[in-house]
Order: structure tokens, then C-alpha cells, then sequence
């Protein structure tokens, strides 16, 4: 493994068990959460949580909670991991560049050419975000190190910064749909919050006392809640604040729960320190059953629905990650596959 304080998909220098405890949990859910879509290939399921209702609200509510926070997890670890001290005159944005494209963007462009070939379509867009998220932050950086801003002036600059990549995410949404998948910039501002929480938790020991305080974890989880079931109303405004908030909260809650809980990790942690390998392979595992998708719509209970749902694209989600590791075992045998396919 390379320095893992630098990536998700890495094991820190510094262990952090509970961090491979939440890349794992994160990973798995992306799994499920291919599988479930995949299945029903339904549209409605994209729909927000107040505009279903009976079948559709049953057969959307696993994917929707899965959805609402797996992805902005993955960014909070890699923010949490990104952050290190600046030395004077040690080249930090250059060395952050050259370890990009050797740990990213190579698997990015060599496995995401594979998949095109093999499915139709580009994917692996969490690499693409995450290699301009550490490049930005990279750059943030550097002006608070240059510029001696304090931790307000660092926040306002910060902030400053999420209000210019809404505005922009707003502008090149539509790229991703033009060019296959392949420009996905414009999806940046939906992980910056949770990317830019992870990095100010690990640099502001204060920060992380706040949000391991029991009072906010039980608050985190009832705004969870609130925000679940707002986020995509028609209210502008309400929507905005509730789409930010919700991945944030539940961040927060499950980074209290693995901190408290989960000391050595077990398998859960395991399938963590190899989620860039998951990442990557797991596409090319994931068994699709068009008529499990037909049972599911027959289903008229939601424990039923949801229960079936979850026993369902677990079982495929395991089956898919085992051989995605032990394939990437294998291929690492090879230096030149294991620098092609996972930058190693």
C-alpha cells in the first residue's frame, strides 16, 4: 500500500480502524445499492420521498437511504485521510499531483476503458471527483499555509469556495450525460461538504470532540430523519439545506458509532483496505436478475418489500466483492496490471 493518509481507497500510515470500518460500509452499500437499480430498473425509484406512495415508496426506500449518504461517506474518509501539516519548501502540491495520477487517475483511464469496452459506459466517476477534490483542497491549502489565515478567515475561504462549485455544478451538470460519464465535474459540490468535514475533523481535534458529543450524535440522527424525507421538495430553498444536510448527518452519527464500537474492524474493515479494488472490479461481478425485479413490484408490504430488498443485494453484493478481491489478487501478480488497474 502507498501513503494512505492520501486516499480512500488507502491504509493510513496512522491506523485508523474505524476509518477502514466506514470505507466498508460505504463500499458494501455501493454494491447493494448497484444491485437494487440494476434489478427493477425503474424509474420512479429517482423520484424524491414525498412524491410515492404504497409500491413505489416501499420498493424505493432502501436504495433512496442507501443513496442519501454511501458516497458522501467514501469523500469524509478521504478528506479525513487527506489532511497532513504543510513543511516549508517540501513541494506539497507537486508531490500531491505526481501521487494522483499515479494512484487515480491511471486506473481511472485504463479500467474505465476496460468498462467501456465491456458495458457501454464510462463509470468510476468517484475517482475523477476525488482526483480534482485532493487537487482543490490541495491548492486551499496552500493559501491558508501562504496567507497565515486563521480558522475563520479558513472557513469563509472554504465556504467561499462551495458557493463557486454550486454555481458551477449548476453550469456542467449536464456534461456527464454528453460525454458518456466520462466529465463529471460538475458533481463536485455534491461532495465538497463531506470531503471538507472529514479534512477539518482530522485537522481540528475541537471539531471532532463537537461531533462526538452524545447530544449532537442523537440530534445528527433525528435531522437525518427530517432531512430523508424533505430532501427533494419542491421548496427550493428547503430542498438545498436538506440535500447538504442530509449525507453530513448521518456521517456524523455512524463516525461517533464505529469510533465507540468498532476497535479492531473484522471483515467489515477488511472489505475497507480493499475498497479500491472493490470499486474497480465489482461492475464486472454484479449478477443481475430481471425477474427478481418483477417479484419485487409484486410486493404490496413494506417489511416484506424492504426485508427482500436488503437479504437480496446483500447476498449479491458479497458474492460480487469476494471474487472482486480475490480477482484483484490475482492480478496483482503482475507489477504492470497492478499499476494499470489499481495504481500500486
Amino acid at each position: 500500500m502507498t501513503d494512505g493518509r492520501n486516499s480512500v481507497m488507502e491504509t493510513a500510515k496512522v491506523y485508523y480502524p474505524y476509518l477502514d470500518v466506514l470505507k466498508g460500509i460505504a463500499i458494501l452499500l455501493m454494491v447493494m445499492g448497484h444491485v437494487i437499480p440494476w434489478t427493477l430498473d425503474k424509474s420512479f425509484i429517482h423520484q424524491p420521498v414525498l412524491s410515492l406512495s404504497g409500491n413505489e415508496l416501499y420498493l424505493s426506500l432502501v436504495y433512496k437511504i442507501i443513496y442519501s449518504f454511501h458516497m458522501p461517506l467514501l469523500f469524509f474518509v478521504s478528506g479525513f485521510l487527506f489532511y497532513k501539516p504543510i513543511k516549508r519548501n517540501d513541494k506539497f502540491f507537486q508531490k500531491t499531483l505526481t501521487k494522483r495520477i499515479n494512484r487515480i487517475l491511471i486506473p481511472y483511464f485504463f479500467t474505465g476503458s476496460l468498462l467501456l469496452v465491456s458495458r457501454g459506459h464510462w463509470g468510476y466517476w468517484f475517482l475523477q471527483c476525488l482526483f480534482f477534490m485532493d487537487l482543490l483542497v490541495a491548492a486551499l491549502m496552500l493559501i491558508t499555509n501562504k496567507c497565515h489565515l486563521n480558522h475563520k478567515k479558513e472557513f469563509i475561504l472554504y465556504s467561499v469556495v462551495g458557493a463557486f462549485l454550486y454555481a458551477f455544478g449548476k453550469v456542467f451538470s449536464s456534461l456527464e450525460d454528453e460525454t458518456l460519464g466520462i466529465v463529471v465535474i460538475g458533481r463536485l459540490f455534491m461532495y465538497y461538504p463531506a470531503f471538507v468535514l472529514g479534512f477539518f475533523m482530522n485537522k481540528y481535534m475541537k471539531l471532532k470532540e463537537f461531533f462526538m458529543n452524545r447530544y449532537i450524535v442523537f440530534s445528527s440522527f433525528i435531522l437525518y430523519i427530517i432531512t430523508f424525507i424533505l430532501c427533494g421538495t419542491k421548496i427550493p430553498i428547503i430542498g438545498f439545506i436538506s440535500s447538504v444536510l442530509l449525507p453530513l448527518t448521518m456521517i456524523v452519527y455512524l463516525y461517533h458509532l464505529c469510533c465507540n464500537k468498532f476497535k479492531s474492524g473484522g471483515v467489515i474493515a477488511y472489505i475497507g483496505r480493499n475498497s479500491m479494488e472493490i470499486y474497480l472490479l465489482h461492475s464486472f461481478f454484479v449478477m443481475i436478475f430481471k425477474e427478481v425485479g418483477v417479484y419485487m413490484i409484486s410486493l404490496n408490504s413494506l417489511v416484506t418489500c424492504v426485508t427482500f430488498q436488503i437479504v437480496y443485494s446483500f447476498v449479491l453484493s458479497v458474492i460480487a466483492i469476494t471474487l472482486s478481491i480475490l480477482m484483484a489478487n490475482f492480478l496483482k501478480g503482475s507489477s504492470i496490471l497492478k499499476k494499470l488497474l489499481f495504481g500500486l
